[in-house]
Parts: C-alpha cells; structure tokens; sequence
C-alpha cells in the first residue's frame, strides 16, 4: 500500500470517529442524557456516516497544492513558509546573520520569493 495516504487506509475510522463527534456535541450542549438522542441518532446516523465518508473519500483526492490554496486562499507561494525569507528582516527574533550563514541561496530566495 505504498502511496496511499493515511486518510485513504483510515477512512472507515474517521468516518466513524466524526459521527460520533457529531452525536455528541448535542449531549455537551444539553449537559443531561435524554433518551431521545438515540432515536435522533438512529435517524440521522446514515446520513452522518455517509458525509463523513464523502468528506473523507474527497479529502483523499484533492491534491496537497489544492487543498493549500483554499485554506491560505493565494494562487502562488501558498504555504506561510513560502514567505519567511521577506518576513525574516523585518522580524527581530530572528538573527539575519546567522540565517545568511546557514541559507546560501538567501539573496536569491529574496528576490525570487512571494510578490
């Protein structure tokens, strides 16, 4: 299974797991037991199984890059690390000598980086 991502050979596990997360958050908010939530619960747990295995199935196939863009919503140099070379002068907790020494692409980095 070399290749398969872990919420591919997880699937049926985060299924379950988010169904029971969702049967429980009505339980927190109540903060007493009421029969009736199994009924709910009998009524709903297909449907809530079958977006959780949906959601995972489609987490499974949108690519890495994708997935960066719609939480970061940029187009290019998405991950926040795409950024630390322009942020890094203007950041005093970091010693810019030390990071010159040790990152020999340094200027080039900081010419080629995020517009």
């Amino acid at each position: 299974m070399v290749g398969i991502s872990m919420n591919a050979n997880n699937i049926i596990q985060l299924s379950v797991l988010t169904v029971l997360q969702f049967a429980a958050i009505p339980l927190v908010n109540q903060g007493a037991f009421d029969i009736s939530y199994i009924n709910i619960l009998k009524d709903t747990g297909g449907a809530m199984l079958a977006i959780g295995a949906v959601s995972g199935w489609l987490s499974y196939l949108i690519p890495a890059n994708l997935k960066s863009v719609l939480v970061f919503w940029r187009w290019s140099n998405v991950l926040p690390g795409h950024h630390f070379i322009q942020l890094s002068e203007r950041d005093r907790r970091i010693d810019i000598v030390a990071l010159k020494a040790r990152v020999s692409e340094y200027e080039m980095l900081k010419l080629n980086g995020c517009e």
